[in-house]
């Protein structure tokens, strides 16, 4: 799944992921788009929150 897929499916925004996360909204989507790509502690946090597995978000 996508990281958009997975925040979707956790039912937040952008806003609520990335004040969660402690990025901006315009991060969130960047990763989205695949413009920027979060780092490993990042990835981790989104796993967390979303409710899915690294591998999820890797190899979708």
């Amino acid at each position: 799944m996508t990281l958009k897929e997975a925040r979707e499916n956790a039912r937040y925004t952008k806003r609520a992921a990335a004040k969660i996360i402690g990025v901006s909204e315009n991060t969130i989507y960047k990763w989205e788009q695949g413009k920027t790509t979060p780092n490993v502690k990042q990835y981790l946090k989104l796993c967390k929150i979303y409710d899915c597995q690294l591998s999820d978000i890797f190899f979708n």
